[in-house]
């Protein structure tokens, strides 16, 4: 259990540090949440402001995670239809939503962050 909390924590610390990366080189992050879905995992949910957040958050509970926080927008980076109900709800909150439809796009958002500002992202998802 302290072995698991400590990989989680070393992956905030490292998500953390790639956004103060990005941002250092003037990218505006998106004004929102960003939320990355997972079938059978839980949520990844990422807040930029002062300080950001990242919090891991159980499906069924990421409406009432987004109202506490105040989201207003979010941005998901994939559709399932298994999650239909939980977008209907979160649009009935009236939280607009973005999706990013391709997956095409995150890797060229990858390789301009590698070639043109040096940042490495990794690829692997270890979490």
């Amino acid at each position: 259990m302290l072995e698991q909390k400590a990989k989680e924590e070393a992956l905030k610390n490292e998500a953390l540090n790639l956004f103060y990366e990005i941002q250092r080189h003037g990218l505006k992050p998106f004004e929102g949440a960003s939320v990355d879905f997972h079938r059978k995992r839980k949520l990844v949910v990422f807040i930029p402001g002062e300080p950001p957040l990242i919090a891991v958050v159980k499906h069924e509970e990421l409406l009432d995670f987004l109202v506490k926080n105040n989201v207003r927008r979010i941005l998901i980076d994939a559709l399932f239809p298994s999650r239909a109900e939980t977008f209907i709800e979160i649009s009935k909150a009236e939280i607009e939503m973005y999706f990013i439809r391709r997956p095409t796009i995150i890797e060229k958002f990858r390789r301009y962050l590698r070639k043109k500002l040096k940042i490495e992202v990794p690829r692997k998802r270890l979490y």
